[in-house]
C-alpha cells in the first residue's frame, strides 16, 4: 500500500466570475441564493497555507469541482501567486469595456462560493487536494 505524504495544509476559499453581461442589463439577481453554472464564467480556488504568507489563486478547468463519487478528474493551473489578499484579488473587480460587435459589456465583480480547510498530499507520483467546507456561500 502507498504512502501519502502531507505537503501542505491552510485555508481554502472557492471564487467565482460571474459572466459577461450587456452594459445596460440589471444587476445579477438571484432569488434563491443558488449559483447556476450558467451564471458562470470562471472557477477559482485560493489557497492560503499555514505560516505562510503566500496565496495562490488556481484556475479550474471546469465550472465545477469534480465528483468524488464519479471519481472524476480535472485539471487546475496556478494562475497568480502574491503575498498579500488584496494583490491576488486585485483583477477580479467589476469593470466594463467596448466590443465593435456586441457595444457596451459588463463584467461583474468576482464572488465569493465558499470558504474550508484544505491539505495537499503526495501520493506516489502524484498529488491530492482534498477539502472540506466550513461555510457554504
Amino acid at each position: 500500500m502507498a504512502q501519502t505524504e502531507l505537503l501542505e495544509r491552510g485555508e481554502l476559499y472557492f471564487l467565482y466570475m460571474p459572466r459577461v453581461r450587456p452594459g445596460g442589463a440589471l444587476p445579477l439577481a438571484l432569488d434563491d441564493g443558488l449559483i447556476r453554472l450558467r451564471d458562470v464564467q470562471r472557477l477559482y480556488l485560493l489557497l492560503r497555507p499555514e505560516r505562510r504568507s503566500t496565496y495562490r489563486r488556481l484556475l479550474v478547468g471546469r465550472k465545477r469541482m469534480p465528483d468524488p463519487q464519479r471519481r472524476q478528474r480535472f485539471w487546475v493551473e496556478i494562475e497568480r501567486v502574491e503575498r498579500s489578499a488584496a494583490a491576488i484579488l486585485q483583477d477580479l473587480h467589476r469593470f466594463e469595456y467596448e466590443t465593435k460587435t456586441r457595444g457596451r459589456r459588463l463584467q461583474p465583480a468576482g464572488k465569493s462560493a465558499g470558504e474550508g480547510v484544505y491539505a495537499l498530499l503526495r501520493h506516489d507520483s502524484h498529488a491530492h487536494l482534498t477539502y472540506r467546507l466550513t461555510d457554504p456561500a
